[in-house]
């Protein structure tokens, strides 16, 4: 098994580095060459190939995963650890090939959020579910139902796998791949969420900010996150619109805003014919 550390120049100051397994005898440089030009590189990227020794990977994974503590009593395990605290309210997690692992500070800020807002009976919203973290965690917190969704099966098999790992009551999450022609992958009988949380990037949370929003109800409670500090202005002004009593949260450069859906939006058509009945 070899090791690569893969050193890429995206422009100005800013460094990334990846690393990746590959099998012994793998054309390394040809993979990485194949890599870059999908992304666009015009240049081949640095990197250095160090030989490891063969090991149990599966123990090897597992012990990278520890429970962690995300808000005071709110606690992320993995499914082969035990819950540090027996009597915390313990979300239970396969950290397999979906986001959401509790490690990834959107995925805290999310979470934290949730812990703040979510009250006993609320309908939620997972916009982009990956693991189904947000969504099983708030059902553990008291709420009666979730929906998730997401534009990757795989994302949907691993949030209905963690549901089982937490012996959640039958149908309280329901997850739905999001379709390929850009339809609402909501099923219309799923309306008035009480909560949205939505932990994605930032062009799909600026572009559908009006589908996100739209499923809450007027009066509920809109999260997202999936943001860089510096594109909170962008966030906030896109969100605006649709909330009010906006709230930023922080963690190690990444930002959840959050606030209330308004009870009324002024739609575009709406705002001309305003102006036209002034002028």
């Amino acid at each position: 098994m070899e090791r690569v550390m893969l050193s890429c120049f995206l422009g100005g100051p800013c460094k990334s580095t990846i690393t990746a397994l590959f099998a012994a005898g793998d054309d390394v440089g040809e993979a990485l060459a194949m890599a870059a030009n999908s992304v666009g590189l015009k240049e081949m990227p640095l990197y250095e190939v160090e030989e490891l020794e063969d090991c149990d990977w599966v123990l090897e994974v597992e012990s990278q995963f520890k429970p962690v503590e995300v808000s005071q009593g709110l606690w992320i395990v993995p499914k082969w650890s035990q819950p540090p605290d027996a009597k915390a309210l313990n979300v239970i997690i396969d950290p397999g090939l979906a986001f959401g692992t509790g490690e990834h500070p959107t995925t805290r800020l999310c979470l934290q959020w949730l812990h703040h807002v979510v009250s006993p009976g609320d309908k939620i919203l997972d916009y982009g579910t990956g693991s189904g973290i947000l969504s099983i965690a708030a059902l553990k917190m008291g709420a009666a139902h979730a929906v998730g969704v997401d534009i990757d099966p795989v994302a949907i098999s691993s949030a209905e796998y963690n549901a089982s790992l937490n012996n959640l009551k039958p149908d309280t999450l329901q997850v739905y791949v999001a379709p390929a022609d850009g339809d609402d992958p909501v099923p219309k009988e799923f309306t008035d969420f009480d909560v949205v949380a939505a932990n994605i990037l930032l062009n799909p949370l600026v572009e559908l900010v009006g589908r996100i929003t739209g499923y809450c109800k007027p009066g509920g409670l809109v999260g997202v996150s999936g943001i860089l500090v510096e594109q909170v202005p962008q966030v906030k002004e896109a969100y605006s619109k649709y909330l009010e009593g906006i709230a930023v949260s922080y963690d190690n450069g990444w930002a959840c805003v959050s606030g209330r859906k308004k009870r009324f939006v002024q739609t575009t058509a709406e705002t001309t014919d305003s102006q036209e009945l002034h002028s």
